[in-house]
């Protein structure tokens, strides 16, 4: 166990002690705020029963901020344990507190939680909606780990939408970022980064990649088990023990299941084990061991039939059938199929029906009991015929819906286009008049104290920058290469304005093709500017780096580095957030939002403390951007 963790133990147990000690008081309460949201990892039983005695303190002292964090704390515990429509209810309470005092991270953090339910719910769209309200709302935070969470998400969205290479990108977006500081990182973040590996591993598996993916699932399993009590180390096992089945390994999937089934129930795990009992015999089925195979799946019906999960409930009742016959018990199995039957034909799960008649068909005629052979074969047949017809009438809704939802879209961007298309022109315009003022105010300060030669050289670099702004980009994408110009020009020219108070490094990595891609212009210069104005400045002096290289084959990484005040902490960000937030960056994330219904690929940008050791940590902002192809050529065919 890693220091990090041993310190979040001591420090929940002496929390948890004056928790007890205490009496019922706004301190309780108070300690409530810390303690429930810890206890998640560290004792996930403890977890609920906290969480209710929050809500009931903080409802009783009618405290809006805790009150909305006990709905979440209560709605992240629903979700994660598979109660998706308890934890939508749960949330949707919070609705109403909202506009009460309650800072909008509460709000964003709700309409994650929401958006992993509804994904779970199959309610792909509203998943989307709230997710992008998360977004929205995340932006007034100088944290990685909503980016993380956002693009988290935004890949279990696209998997669910058939996006899988879409769905690849975000998660190993997040490993990359994440595994740059992992030996330093926290629970949330460390959890955060086993749980992109695992959906990083079934998403290569559904490609049929199966070597990285049954890898990548191992590596979350690791990095799980570094987290004392991680119930999502049973899930990733139940994973990887369903992909050995599938690569024929029977003795590893076997392993796998016992291990989990060997540990103590939790409340929280109830999936995993039942999952593992149902995976568990299938491996006995191939040993033969049908009796054993047919006691571990009976309570595993009962527990699907307990939460009314229809389809589970009547896919192992479906192999209790072959099982059944396997073992020459005919009655037991069309006692089985008589409990099912009705209940397929209803939700219409005919794969299952005629999977079942089928083996119940084969079976009578193997022991001559010809009349039950031909009726289950009528029975097959029917269910079988059925069952193709969903598939082809799922296939031809599926082209119906994408034409139509092409054909509307395409009608939608006839009207929304230019409109688009102006308010990004807008907001260039708007950048290039806010580099102006700011340029134009240090000119005339060196006019004003007399400093001829430096206001030379200052409008030398000045006209040039004003000869790319308003010449060269006119346009929605530059070449890389006139974008790392532009930035060098920029910082020579805040060299001269700042003299020695500033310090600037350019750096290029070595072999970086820069005049064959594209990206938007005057992406990389607010966050210099914001890093001199809330980084440098305060602090009186200091440096800033700009390193442009590879992320990886398809991607630019820029980083933005400077040795200033540091991040405020979140208490002081809230308050200081509209201060913050630069008017340039501003302006970068709203054309970023237009690029992208534009048809631009989206970027992610991470903002953290450079070196948390540092009484000064510095900042550092790590900006990705795609490049692969020409992005000019993309914008103008879309338009």
């Amino acid at each position: 166990m890693t220091s990090v963790f041993q310190s979040n133990i001591s420090h929940y147990k002496e929390l948890l002690s004056q928790y007890r000690a205490g009496e019922d008081s706004k301190e309780q309460l108070d300690l409530l705020n810390q303690l429930v949201p810890a206890s998640f990892y560290i004792h996930p039983e403890q977890a609920s029963q906290l969480a209710d005695r929050y809500l009931e303190l903080a409802l009783k002292y009618r405290d809006n901020r805790r009150i909305v964090s006990a709905y979440i704390c209560k709605g992240w515990m629903f979700t994660f344990s598979g109660f998706f429509k308890e934890s939508i209810e749960t949330l949707e309470k919070c609705e109403s507190y909202f506009r009460k005092d309650v800072p909008s991270f509460y709000e964003a953090y709700a309409n994650l939680i929401r958006a992993r339910a509804y994904i779970n719910q199959n309610q792909i769209e509203k998943a989307q909606t709230c997710l992008d309200r998360t977004a929205e709302l995340s932006e007034h935070y100088e944290e990685n780990y909503w980016m993380g969470m956002i693009v988290h998400v935004q890949g279990i969205i696209s998997s669910r939408q058939l996006k899988l290479n879409e769905a690849l990108q975000c998660f190993l977006m997040v490993i990359n970022t994440l595994e740059k500081n992992r030996e330093s990182l926290n629970s949330n973040f460390l959890n955060q980064l086993g749980q992109a590996y695992h959906m990083a591993g079934r998403t290569f598996l559904r490609l049929e990649n199966i070597e990285k993916g049954v890898d990548y699932i191992q590596k979350s399993i690791e990095i799980f088990k570094q987290i004392p009590n991680n119930l999502d180390a049973l899930r990733a096992t139940v994973s990887l023990g369903f992909t050995k089945i599938s690569q024929q390994d029977f003795s590893a999937a076997k392993s796998l299941f016992k291990s989990i089934l060997a540990q103590p129930k939790k409340q929280n795990s109830k999936y995993s084990y039942n999952n593992s009992s149902y995976g568990l015999a299938i491996t006995l089925r191939e040993e033969k061991k049908y009796t054993e195979a047919l006691k571990l799946l009976e309570p595993v019906t009962l527990f699907y039939k307990e939460i009314n999960s229809n389809y589970n409930y009547c896919l192992i009742k479906g192999e209790m059938v072959h099982l059944n016959l396997d073992a020459d018990q005919p009655e037991e199995a069309l006692l089985h199929f008589d409990e099912i039957f009705d209940i397929c034909k209803k939700f219409k799960y005919h794969k299952t029906i005629s999977d079942a008649t089928k083996v119940l068909s084969e079976y009578f005629a193997r022991i001559k009991d010809y009349k039950k052979a031909y009726q289950f074969h009528v029975l097959y047949d029917k269910y079988a015929e059925l069952f193709y017809n969903d598939k082809i009438d799922k296939i031809i809704s599926d082209i119906e819906i994408k034409y139509e939802k092409a054909r509307q879209q395409a009608e939608d961007e006839k009207l929304q286009l230019q409109t688009l298309t102006n308010h990004l022109a807008a907001l260039q315009s708007q950048s290039n008049i806010h580099f102006i003022f700011n340029a134009l105010t240090s000119i005339q300060q060196f006019i004003g104290t007399n400093d001829a030669e430096t206001a030379e050289k200052f409008l030398l670099r000045f006209s040039r920058l004003m000869k790319y702004q308003f010449g060269e980009v006119q346009t929605d994408f530059v070449s890389l290469h006139k974008e790392v110009l532009f930035v060098e020009d920029y910082l020579l020219l805040e060299k001269l304005r700042f003299k020695e108070e500033v310090s600037f490094n350019l750096f290029v990595e070595p072999g970086l093709e820069t005049s064959g891609f594209y990206i938007p212009p005057l992406i990389i210069q607010p966050y210099i500017e914001n890093a001199i104005k809330h980084g440098i400045r305060p602090r009186g002096k200091g440096k800033v780096q700009v390193i442009f290289k590879k992320f990886d084959k398809e991607y630019l990484e820029c980083l933005v580095i400077d040795d200033g005040v540091g991040i405020e902490p979140p208490g002081n960000a809230q308050k200081n957030s509209s201060e913050h937030i630069s008017m340039g960056r501003k302006i970068t994330n709203d054309r970023m939002k237009i690029l992208r219904n534009l048809g631009y690929e989206a970027a992610a940008i991470f903002t953290e403390n450079y070196n948390e050791a540092l009484e000064n940590p510095g900042t550092k902002v790590t900006i990705i951007l795609p490049l692969k192809r020409n992005y000019q050529r993309v914008l103008q065919s879309i338009i």
